[in-house]
């Protein structure tokens, strides 16, 4: 439709209706951080990447209580 957003990157390609587009990039964004924050995980840990993947709930609130404290 007219006005919808259409986001890609080198996992594929949606569109997004305009009314929703601040709700998928905010989503969008906090998943590309959750994705940093395993990958320095893996690193500093220095496991195999199924030890993260697929990204728990568990993995996930630890992100988050990270990004509230800055650690």
């Amino acid at each position: 439709m007219p006005g919808d957003v259409i986001i890609a990157d080198d996992d594929g390609v949606v569109v997004v209706p305009s009314d929703r587009a601040e709700e998928v990039i905010d989503w969008i964004e906090e998943q590309e951080e959750a994705e940093e924050f395993v990958i320095g995980l893996i690193d500093s840990e220095r496991v195999p990447p199924g030890t993260y993947y697929p990204i728990s709930e568990e993995t996930k609130e630890r992100f988050r209580k990270s990004k509230k404290t800055g650690k």
